[in-house]
């Protein structure tokens, strides 16, 4: 390799392994780094799952999938379990979670665990897929949603806030900036809950 000094040659030589590297790994593991397409969450038939986040006095807080609705102790459990010296005192153990559940593990006293059962919040629903309730979102949520611009989540909520509840998606067509092939596309990512 003309132009280049042995300790150049040697990481050029090496970056190139790790690249080929990198793609045979992708190439034949791509369950363990799965390439995504163009397609999101919400339009995968194979994402099946209920989403609950737990955070908090846990060990491993984060986001967990799991194929039936799971009751706060298996939440907790998957998550590593309480941190050393913490305990729950509650009925609420055996409570089933909903889907996009968010679980905040939170403290009392010096040991005592308290639960807080909350919603994940709108940014992250949608990054999982997610969808929404188009009547508890605010007009800043609805606008993280693709297709709606700010304008139009201020309408959609000045519309509720005026006639109540949106029962059904005919609800939302005289919402000024909503047509019939515009509600149809937003379906992917809000709910009528």
């Amino acid at each position: 390799m003309k132009g280049f000094n042995k300790d150049q040659q040697v990481v050029v030589i090496v970056l190139g392994i790790v690249l080929l590297l990198v793609f045979l790994f992708r190439t034949y593991h791509p369950t363990l780094w799965p390439i995504r397409s163009e397609r999101s969450l919400h339009q995968s038939e194979s994402f099946k799952g209920i989403v609950v986040e737990v955070t908090g006095k846990v060990k491993n807080p984060g986001i967990y999938i799991f194929e039936k609705a799971p009751v706060v102790d298996d939440a907790v459990h998957a998550a590593g379990g309480l941190l050393h010296g913490f305990y729950l005192d509650s009925d609420l153990p055996a409570r089933v979670l909903k889907n996009g559940t968010h679980l905040l593990v939170t403290h009392r006293g010096h040991s005592k665990c308290v639960l807080k059962i909350l919603d994940i919040t709108p940014r992250k629903r949608l990054i999982l897929g997610l969808r929404l309730d188009v009547n508890r979102l605010s007009a800043d949520d609805l606008a993280l949603v693709p297709g709606i611009s700010s304008g139009l989540a201020r309408r959609i909520v000045a519309y509720r806030e005026e006639y109540g509840p949106f029962k059904s998606w005919e609800d939302l067509l005289p919402v000024k900036g909503i047509g019939r092939k515009n509600l149809e596309r937003l379906k992917q990512y809000l709910s009528l809950d």
